[in-house]
């Protein structure tokens, strides 16, 4: 067991990509004691483009079951 309380609450990393499509962020949180992916990605904030904001998605974790390899 952690020391720290992990409850919703999660961590993003600063992404090197390889293309524009893929997160500028990514990392995971956890909420109700389920562990979720974290992707963020930059965007220009609709009514004031100097600005940026981050997208972000939730998703759930592969299996490593389910994985082919």
């Amino acid at each position: 067991m952690s020391k720290y309380e992990t409850e919703k609450r999660g961590v993003l990393f600063v992404n090197d990509k390889e293309n524009d499509k893929q997160p500028d962020f990514s990392g995971n949180c956890e909420i109700e004691g389920i562990e979720y992916k974290v992707a963020g990605w930059k965007k220009p904030y609709k009514n004031d483009p100097t600005k940026e904001l981050i997208s972000l998605s939730f998703s759930l974790p592969e299996k490593k079951e389910d994985m082919p390899f």
